[in-house]
């Protein structure tokens, strides 16, 4: 990827609205350019549209990162897509197979689907650990 390329990329990055125009002047690339290469990024699926919610705000302010070691992988993995609290759901190396990025609005919420996770025959282990976000999104090209 060209020096110009990764410029235009690193403003989108930080703030996804920004004008071409305004991307151009930063740069110093001319907006034309700036045009072609953001269409040519959502063409090739290098950019897309995101919408950051701030969670304490919506009124889920618990959040909680859980690692999973699953005996049956796809039984866990399809039990724990479907949950409404889930964020984020990957699959790890190492120790865990899973790991889950979920919000909650209570204790009461977390402790109830630690109980579930708990139950369920498939989980072999379960990691959890309270998130507090210190910087997010902020890796440039």
């Amino acid at each position: 990827m060209k020096a110009k390329e990764r410029a235009v990329l690193n403003q989108l990055r930080r703030e996804s609205r920004i004008p071409l125009t305004a991307i151009a002047k930063v740069t110093g690339i001319p907006v034309s350019t700036v045009f072609k290469k953001v269409k040519r990024f959502h063409e090739q699926g290098l950019v897309r549209h995101a919408c950051l919610l701030d969670f304490d705000r919506l009124g889920f302010p618990l959040r909680v990162g859980v690692f999973l070691r699953a005996s049956k992988k796809s039984e866990v993995k399809k039990a724990l897509a479907s949950l409404p609290c889930l964020n984020n759901f990957y699959q790890v190396s190492g120790a865990y197979d899973f790991y889950a990025d979920m919000v909650f609005k209570d204790w009461h919420s977390y402790e109830s689907l630690l109980d579930k996770l708990k139950s369920m025959e498939a989980v072999q282990s379960i990691r959890a650990h309270f998130i507090q976000p210190v910087r997010q999104e902020v890796f440039e090209v």
